[in-house]
């Protein structure tokens, strides 16, 4: 395991959901690893996005895996995607934890740590829920039981409001 595993799951013990200030999302790059292409935020402009960051040594994430594809599944139809950007730094650790945990959503990966560093990541794993004009409006930090029903409120509520408002 890794040393920063102990740090992160100290981080999380105290996380908690935090309402950002709405700012723009900064720019998002990263590898598609089922079609080896980039993914892009600005693609998604005009849908409701969680972006998550998370690692296969974070014992949260694969408690959140499950419950971000369920909301996934049950909210894609109405405008919603999910891109969970792995931080690992060997791709080879991925593929074991992505198989214990399947899921339907995008799968990104940024071994060089760009994508966290500017979305200001400090504990796995970090979504950020941002609206249909690309920007921040929520963040969450860590994962609990209970976590996924604050998620869905929030991410109803975007999907709610109009794309012009």
């Amino acid at each position: 395991m890794k040393k920063q595993w102990l740090f992160f799951l100290l981080l999380n013990l105290f996380a908690l959901q935090v309402q950002a200030k709405s700012i723009p999302a900064p720019e998002l790059s990263v590898i598609n690893l089922t079609t080896s292409t980039s993914i892009s935020l600005a693609d998604y402009r005009g849908k409701v996005v969680y972006l998550d960051f998370w690692a296969s040594w974070c014992p949260p994430c694969a408690q959140s895996f499950p419950k971000i594809n369920q909301l996934y599944q049950e909210l894609k139809q109405q405008g919603f995607e999910v891109i969970a950007v792995s931080v690992d730094e060997e791709k080879d650790d991925i593929a074991p934890f992505l198989k214990k945990h399947p899921v339907d959503f995008l799968i990104g990966w940024d071994n060089k740590g760009i994508s966290p560093e500017r979305f200001r990541v400090e504990t796995m794993p970090t979504g950020y829920l941002i609206d249909k004009k690309g920007f921040i409006r929520h963040r969450f930090r860590g994962f609990h039981k209970g976590s996924e029903e604050k998620m869905k409120a929030a991410i109803v509520n975007l999907l709610n409001e109009k794309a012009n408002s």
